[in-house]
């Protein structure tokens, strides 16, 4: 990244992307490189972002874990050797089903498209059991990024943060 700097020396931006245009006032600087120096004493120069401090890299890290735990629930997992889906929309056609079934005879059986292609026969019993490991999954997550979230709020030194694997244990 680069820095645009006015004649004053102020920063006006820290955002000039290497080898894209850049605007400055009415008139635009193409490319932007590092080092350019323009009419009127506007110049270019590598920004060089600062470090987050410890707080700041806890609130990125806890960031960081809640993305981890969105893909962990989106993910799925094989039941019975069938992939299941466990996105939002995934959980609630689930529900939306087994409310369904509730209202029809016993014994109604739906047949699912687990993966393109593959049609696979539940029955109500069938259903809830799927919903039951559904659940567990989820929560799964939920379990582990509180776990995770509490070690980096106990970290006291950039070691401890360091040592904290958000990558395992889902």
């Amino acid at each position: 990244m680069l820095q645009l700097i006015d004649p004053s020396g102020n920063v006006l931006r820290t955002d000039v992307v290497e080898g894209r245009s850049v605007k400055i006032g009415d008139a635009m600087v193409m490319p932007a490189v590092d080092g350019w120096e323009g009419l009127g004493g506007y110049r270019l120069e590598t920004y060089v972002a600062p470090e987050p401090s410890f707080e700041e890299r806890k609130e990125i890290m806890k960031n960081d874990v809640t993305v981890k735990r969105e893909e962990v629930e989106n993910s799925g997992f094989i039941y019975n050797g069938v992939p299941v889906k466990t996105t939002r929309s995934a959980q609630n056609m689930l529900a939306n089903t087994i409310n369904g079934l509730k209202n029809k005879p016993e014994g109604t059986i739906v047949k699912w498209e687990a993966s393109p292609g593959m049609f696979v026969p539940f029955d109500l019993p069938a259903l809830e059991a799927l919903s039951d490991e559904v659940f567990d999954h989820v929560n799964s997550t939920f379990l582990r990024k509180e776990q995770l979230f509490n070690q980096i709020d106990a970290a006291q030194t950039e070691a401890e943060l360091d040592a904290i694997d958000i990558n395992s244990g889902w």
